[in-house]
């Protein structure tokens, strides 16, 4: 007769949580019908193949994925047999079972099989690893205290790494296996301060999150470009560190307005500038080719007739202003002419904050549309000594350079 072991039973279990795509082990025995084992399995002349599987019990969902799995079963010895490869490349738990190769033991038609169980008995499994993406604000660079995307992507100890999609905090999986991430600079870079840094553990989706909200903004203004890497740690202890990991150029930036003066009948233009310190210098940003301005952020006030004193019923007048877009650095605040047509001049500023209030320093504020630029604003204007303030100038109408029509021809000799 033919005697087929009645089960298999599992111990040697590893405790989580383990990492995805890393090995584990555990032992297997075959028990008879009391859960005694039964050595003499394994010594047949040909041993019986016995498979061995991994069950995913969580995640669930339409979101969840069993990922893959491999392992090698040593020979029984005594009854007994050992894996110490075994590996998932997914996040979640699972159990194992074990199955005699066939169902046909010794020829017999008789099988054994055996389980860990159907809650999750290996795990909780983590991911392994991260990898950073880092998009700069303004496609080569960006402006200290300017927020940047970075994309994370958890990913399993597999080579190459695969991306453990069952790292979701979405209603696609239950329950979330992803966790909280904290954002940092690495090397610490010393020089200010890293916003934006945490990212939800519900911001996963199939493996992935992208935030928008990260920043660095410098302790000092005057302070020249610097490469920021950024780095990902979940409270697991996955990391970055060792992996690929994304960085951005940071810029110190301000926004120049200069003033202009011209007829009053024709429209007006204010150059302004995008710049950066250098360490020596403010120097004309040439990247800058994102920063732009609508035209309700554009403060108008303090209107003067061509003597200079305020408006009377007989000397009213206003102007109206165009939005901005920066090219290479440089752009053209255009004001129209005025209406009707005299001659003045009008205090301009430009609010670059969040709020209807510009922070100029004008004697006037009426309100207006923020820029949400306040990465741009700097030191201007004696009001204040801190670099949080609204660049502003002054436009004229009505003043001309006649002695430059007047020349034929000029010449410098030194």
């Amino acid at each position: 007769f033919v005697a087929v072991p009645a089960s298999f039973g599992f111990s040697a279990l590893p405790a989580g949580p383990l990492q995805a795509g890393i090995a584990f082990s555990a032992t297997i025995t075959a028990l008879n019908v009391n859960g005694a084992t039964t050595p003499n399995f394994g010594r047949e002349t040909l041993p019986q193949p016995v498979a061995l599987a991994f069950i995913r019990a969580q995640p669930t969902g339409t979101g969840a994925s069993d990922g893959t799995f491999n392992g090698t079963l040593g020979a029984f010895t005594a009854g007994v047999a050992s894996a110490s490869d075994l590996v998932w490349s997914e996040v979640g738990r699972g159990d194992l079972t074990a199955t005699l190769t066939g169902a046909n033991y010794l020829g017999s038609g008789l099988g054994a099989g055996g389980t860990t169980g159907n809650a999750g008995a290996i795990g909780r499994f983590t991911a392994h690893h991260f990898e950073v993406a880092v998009t700069p604000a303004c496609a080569s660079f960006s402006y200290a205290g300017q927020p940047f995307a970075v994309r994370i992507t958890a990913k399993n100890g597999l080579s190459p790494p695969g991306t453990t999609v069952n790292y979701d905090g979405s209603t696609a999986t239950a329950p979330s296996f992803s966790q909280a991430v904290n954002l940092s600079d690495a090397p610490i870079l010393g020089l200010g301060t890293f916003t934006g840094a945490g990212v939800a553990a519900g911001l996963f989706s199939a493996g992935v999150a992208t935030t928008l909200a990260p920043a660095y903004s410098f302790t000092t203004k005057l302070t020249a470009e610097k490469l920021l890497p950024v780095r990902a740690i979940d409270v697991d202890g996955a990391s970055s560190a060792g992996y690929t990991e994304g960085s951005t150029l940071l810029r110190s930036g301000r926004l120049k307005l200069s003033n202009a003066f011209g007829s009053e009948k024709s429209p007006l233009s204010l150059s302004v500038q995008t710049q950066y310190w250098s360490g020596n210098a403010w120097v004309l940003n040439h990247a800058d080719n994102c920063s732009a301005m609508l035209a309700d952020a554009v403060v108008l006030s303090r209107y003067l007739d061509h003597k200079g004193a305020p408006l009377t019923a007989a000397t009213t007048w206003s102007t109206t202003a165009q939005a901005f877009a920066v090219s290479n650095g440089a752009a053209t605040l255009v004001l129209s002419a005025p209406t009707p047509t005299l001659t003045g001049s009008v205090d301009v500023a430009l609010n670059l904050g969040a709020t209807a209030v510009d922070e100029s320093c004008l004697v006037t504020h009426p309100p207006s549309a923020g820029a949400a630029l306040a990465w741009l604003r700097s030191q201007n204007g004696g009001c204040s000594t801190g670099w949080t303030r609204d660049p502003s100038a002054r436009a004229t109408f009505g003043i001309y350079s006649p002695e430059s029509r007047r020349l034929i021809h000029s010449r410098e000799v030194f």
